[in-house]
């Protein structure tokens, strides 16, 4: 045992040649023993390697335990799994980021390692009680793993690769929901025994799940992952299941997933989770999204109504969305809502006509954004700025949802009068354009 200390003790780099990767591989190894001295050395030995060493070695272990757990059954250790949660036990981010880099190069290069490596993350999740297992770092380094595949690959990567990324970051985020995130969620839902504990567990998860939400809007925006989608309607897919937009049943199907009651628990904590104006702004861009500009305001909309319809007693005094420059936000909204001829380049001037089932649906994504909660700081912002959301406000005041009503001093006769007047200008404006884009298409 004193060897074995001293081993680890003066252990060098494993990347430095055959020899140190040799001796790493057979410590491992050591761990098969039953002798309870030796396992107790053997955790305080490998620690002094990866903790006061070369970063490598950590690489270099969970690519050892990996080949062996992957490998012929009949040389499979035991105790990989129990070696690999003391390695998180060790450097928790440091080994997900590594664990994520490792099985996504794995399952880049063979399908079908991704089951078995799903089976793996769940018999380790298991381990993770009250200390969550960190998946949204695992989620991060995977995805990154794969961009940068894309950037040196000539040839582009697998169709198996997106469908991988979103079955098993999906689930694993499911996996994660440990009884402890449940029993937090459940007493701040009913304001019963939320203790400081169990709020430290809330707020700890609901910070990486966030993390996890911008980790993988930020993969599927990001340049050249599109392309690794064989079309459009998979590379939405894609957005619906990492964000668990899609039925319970896509979850609840694979081997050894979530049961529908399980299932039914976990979404209600992520249901529960505060929508933040990060994952807005990736899903709809500053000026550029990958999605179809119509799926982008379905998807925004979706998420703010399972946002207002899970609000607890706890968010009443929190606005729903806290946003920083709305108004920014809103208008990108409305630009989406835009006119766009199929394969025809339409001039600047027909951006002013908007497909009015997505221009409504808009309205009544702000309308929840600024009234489903506590009046945000920037209320009176929104409010000045836009006529129609003063009037939408106005009605549910009254309880009246006809139009005309008198509004902002003028009666309902002389609002028929404006309407009129600006039809009339709408449909000139209208007839103008519509000849010069005629004159323009000729050219």
């Amino acid at each position: 045992m004193q060897l074995l200390i001293l081993v680890g003790v003066n252990y060098g780099n494993a990347s430095d040649s055959s020899q140190e990767k040799s001796i790493l591989a057979r410590l491992l190894q050591m761990r098969m023993l039953k002798n309870k001295n030796v396992t107790s050395v053997f955790t305080v030995a490998l620690r002094e390697m990866l903790m006061r060493k070369d970063v490598c070695n950590m690489r270099t272990t969970i690519q050892l335990l990996l080949e062996n757990e992957f490998g012929h059954v009949m040389s499979r250790h035991p105790h990989n799994v129990s070696i690999l949660i003391s390695l998180f036990g060790f450097d928790r981010t440091r080994a997900a980021e590594i664990l994520g880099e490792e099985i996504s190069e794995m399952i880049m290069a063979r399908e079908e390692y991704c089951k078995p490596v799903r089976l793996l993350l769940r018999e380790m999740i298991r381990f993770f009680h009250r200390n969550e297992f960190p998946f949204s770092t695992l989620a991060n380094s995977y995805l990154s793993c794969i961009v940068e595949e894309i950037a040196k690959s000539e040839h582009g990567i697998q169709d198996h690769v997106f469908r991988s990324a979103s079955e098993l970051l999906s689930a694993v985020t499911l996996m994660s929901i440990s009884a402890s995130v449940k029993e937090a969620f459940s007493s701040r839902r009913s304001g019963t025994n939320y203790t400081p504990d169990l709020v430290i567990v809330h707020d700890r998860f609901e910070a990486a799940f966030s993390e996890y939400l911008d980790g993988v809007l930020r993969w599927l925006q990001g340049q050249g992952v599109r392309h690794i989608f064989p079309s459009a309607r998979e590379y939405l897919q894609a957005y619906h299941k990492l964000l668990f937009m899609e039925r319970p049943e896509v979850y609840c199907a694979l081997e050894q997933g979530p049961t529908e009651a399980e299932y039914a628990a976990c979404f209600k904590v992520i249901c529960e989770c505060r929508l933040k104006e990060s994952v807005l702004r990736l899903i709809i861009g500053d000026h550029f999204t990958s999605l179809d500009s119509q799926e982008a305001i379905r998807i925004i909309e979706g998420l703010t109504k399972r946002a207002v319809e899970n609000r607890v007693a706890a968010d009443s005094c929190q606005p729903l969305v806290t946003l920083s420059n709305p108004v920014h936000l809103i208008d990108r909204l409305f630009q989406l809502s835009a006119y766009r001829s199929p394969g025809v380049a339409m001039p600047e001037q027909f951006s002013q006509f908007a497909l009015k089932k997505y221009y409504w649906k808009v309205w009544y994504i702000v309308m929840m954004w600024t009234c489903a909660g506590k009046v945000s700081d920037d209320m009176e912002k929104i409010y000045a700025t836009y006529p129609q959301l003063r009037l939408f406000v106005h009605m549910v005041l009254v309880k009246s949802f006809r139009f005309p009503l008198e509004f902002e001093g003028k009666t309902p006769e002389e609002w028929d009068f404006v309407e009129a007047e600006c039809a009339e200008k709408e449909k000139e404006v209208s007839v103008s354009l519509f000849f010069e884009w005629m004159a323009h298409f000729e050219e």
